[in-house]
């Protein structure tokens, strides 16, 4: 999938196309259990909404921080912010 698309209306249409789902959450759903993000914990993907990435981003849980990646470098979030988790 890597250097099929360059916009984030391109992802969700290889996505749809290779995978058969509308979105990130529904493509981790697939294969992780869906938790409360209160109840993340060490290794678990978590995904957060924002302004900047509408469709959602992937992260991992670190502790209290999600790491996630960024335009040029890796972005620390409180868990607490993400919208959605999964047990990994």
């Amino acid at each position: 999938m890597r250097g099929t698309y360059t916009t984030a209306f391109g992802a969700l249409r290889c996505l749809k196309r290779v995978y058969g789902v509308d979105n990130l959450a529904d493509l981790v759903g697939q294969y992780c259990p869906a938790i409360p993000v209160a109840k993340a914990s060490r290794g678990d993907v978590v995904l957060l909404i924002t302004r900047e990435t509408p469709s959602g981003a992937l992260g991992i849980v670190l502790g209290d921080k999600a790491i996630f990646p960024g335009p040029s470098k890796c972005e620390f979030v409180n868990v607490s912010e993400c919208n959605q988790a999964w047990r990994v």
